[in-house]
């Protein structure tokens, strides 16, 4: 199923099946927002996207912080025009 031009956020994308999924999304089309709190390993997955020919914003949000979450989700919108 291609999914280009859909955008995804990916948390727990620093590795494992965060970084995984995040990965195939992106094979498939989708640009993503990578996050995780560890921000070295959200932007190494965010340069796996890019070589993928695929965009990739790297978010640090804490998924426990509410406004966190949803500034990821505004600067994804603010990017693309979606989510």
């Amino acid at each position: 199923m291609p999914l280009t031009n859909h955008v995804a956020i990916i948390t727990g994308c620093g590795g494992g099946i965060g970084r995984g999924i995040a990965l195939k999304l992106a094979s498939l089309g989708a640009n993503i927002v990578v996050n995780d709190v560890v921000e070295e390993a959200a932007a190494e997955v965010a340069r796996a996207v890019e070589e993928l020919a695929r965009e990739a914003v790297v978010s640090t949000a804490s998924v426990t912080d509410t406004e966190a979450v949803e500034g990821m989700v505004e600067e994804a919108v603010a990017r693309w025009g979606r989510l």
